[in-house]
């Protein structure tokens, strides 16, 4: 692949990211603090450092309304045959923030920038792409917790540091869990719609530093930020064009970047997931190709680029080929994993609804009936199970025998009573007249197993003491008897009629059921 094709999409509106910096306590730091730093001659603080007035963190950034490319962006005016002189910021709402989310070469492995001289042009940097107050910056040093190895009790030649846990040079343990999940999301951090990402590559000279470990290593050999530039021009966030002239010319396919990469990572273990990343991301600018190969039904050479595709952050390349997937016969024997992985790994719940609709186009298909069914073993969240128990219901055949098992084991399971009592409606619907195997999951299911489960179904009332007052019923129990209630009216619809042993077991659980009826109304004041 010598260019990169259109940008892909992650995040549109800023609201994952969001949550992720969040939840992993990261801090954007106010563009002024920035400029006043730089502007006398101090240097960045690491996280720790920060004052809390001149940092954004916890969930007062969820309040923050931040710019996205429809109101920030750099656009090209006039003559179109120029590069440099013809771009200009166009106009913003006022009402906004942007985030600027730095990339940059440590120059010391103790320090990123011990002489100052980067945050200087940080500085002119911010000031050319018109920051001002209500902006924030990510920059790492500043923004994720950091240990301290300038610190005059660290001790280099001790394993961390020779510093007692708790130490106000290192990070705890929480802080050191953080860090990892951060790190290991950081191509959200660079893809999201909200991000602008400024990109400097000189290495600057800070001489000979006593106590500090300089990184002479030139910027085409540093594997961080070589990643985050080809991430951030991916996903079209580069705050400034000019960045895009330094991209190479043939960027490198996974099989020979996971040869090289590793050389270019002085922390060898930072290698392997921003490997993955790279892949996925690669394989999805790629998706055009692979959307032709299934609908021409010449899949192979591309299962893996496929794969790797659908596990990109960008859901609208995975829509597209979750559709050619199940359109495509000569891909059915791996289809059914392909879906379940997509809908699986992914956090934005609220694209549920268009895989969905993908899914509605081949009603009747084992491989998105297995597919969903899987999804539901895997414990999906009460939001998202709604979503794929509705599209079951759509997808699967009345007497379905992959969706008729895959609804019994979501009733063995430990959902909730409300997605349980959904599952039953749609059991409703999919269950055949005399099916074995659903009337004795239904019985398995009603039947109490044992005398603590009998009492709590029978909503026995509290022996008579200080009070004779029913046990009090939460709204959890009444759909608990509601879903009870539903599958016995499911058992009587679909069992045999002429199967003595299973109308007298479920008269008496119908009895149960009605007492429990009774007892839930009258403790809740259900009239």
């Amino acid at each position: 692949m010598s260019q990169l094709q259109k940008p892909l999409k992650f995040d549109e509106d800023g609201e994952f990211l969001k949550t992720f910096l969040v939840d992993n306590d990261i801090a954007l730091i106010r563009v002024d603090f920035i400029l006043s730093l730089a502007a006398s001659d101090q240097l960045l603080p690491r996280r720790q450092d920060v004052p809390e007035e001149c940092q954004l963190s916890g969930p007062a950034i969820k309040t923050y309304e931040f710019s996205t490319d429809k109101r920030c962006d750099w656009v090209k005016h006039g003559d179109s045959r120029g590069w440099k002189d013809d771009w200009k910021l166009t106009p913003r709402s006022q009402m906004t923030s942007r985030l600027f989310v730095v990339s940059h070469p440590w120059h010391t492995a103790e320090h990123p920038d011990p002489k100052g001289s980067r945050l200087k042009e940080l500085g002119k940097k911010l000031e050319k792409l018109h920051a001002d107050s209500q902006d924030f910056v990510f920059i790492d040093w500043a923004s994720l917790y950091q240990t301290d190895p300038l610190h005059e009790d660290y001790n280099y030649k001790k394993k961390g540091g020779g510093l007692p846990e708790g130490h106000r040079a290192l990070r705890n343990s929480e802080q050191e869990s953080k860090v990892k999940n951060a790190i290991e999301g950081m191509d959200r951090v660079l893809a999201s719609g909200i991000s602008h990402v400024v990109v400097f590559q000189t290495i600057h000279d800070v001489g000979e530093v006593q106590g500090l470990t300089v990184n002479k290593r030139p910027w085409s050999e540093r594997g961080w930020c070589q990643w985050e530039l080809y991430i951030a021009a991916s996903f079209g966030r580069l705050a400034d064009p000019e960045n895009a002239m330094s991209m190479p010319e043939n960027i490198l396919h996974p099989t020979e970047y996971r040869k090289k990469a590793p050389n270019y990572f002085i922390n060898k273990s930072d290698a392997q997931p921003l490997i993955e990343m790279y892949t996925s991301c690669y394989y999805a600018s790629q998706y055009p190709d692979y959307l032709r190969a299934l609908r021409n039904a010449t899949v192979e050479g591309h299962v893996d680029g496929i794969k790797g595709a659908l596990s990109s952050l960008d859901y609208g390349v995975g829509l597209q080929l979750i559709a050619a997937l199940l359109a495509a016969e000569t891909v059915k024997p791996f289809a059914a994993d392909i879906v379940h992985n997509f809908i699986g790994t992914h956090h934005d719940n609220r694209g549920y609804d268009s895989v969905m609709a993908a899914l509605l186009s081949v009603k009747g298909d084992p491989v998105a009936v297995t597919a969903l069914c899987q999804k539901l073993d895997a414990q999906a969240s009460p939001k998202v199970a709604e979503v794929v128990l509705d599209t079951l219901s759509k997808v699967a055949d009345k007497g379905c025998p992959i969706g008729v098992p895959g609804l019994l084991r979501v009733l063995e399971s430990d959902y909730s009573p409300w997605v349980k009592q959904r599952t039953v409606l749609i059991l409703t619907q999919l269950a055949a007249p005399g099916d074995e195997a659903t009337v004795a999951g239904l019985l398995q299911l009603l039947a109490p197993k044992n005398e603590k489960e009998a009492a709590v179904v029978r909503q026995i009332p509290r022996p008579k003491g200080r009070s004779s007052e029913p046990q009090k019923v939460s709204t959890e129990d009444i759909a608990e008897v509601s879903m009870r209630s539903h599958a016995a009216e499911v058992l009587g619809e679909i069992a045999d009629p002429d199967d003595k042993a299973v109308l007298a077991a479920l008269a008496l659980l119908r009895a149960d059921i009605k007492q429990a009826a009774v007892s839930a109304s009258a403790t809740s004041g259900l009239h």
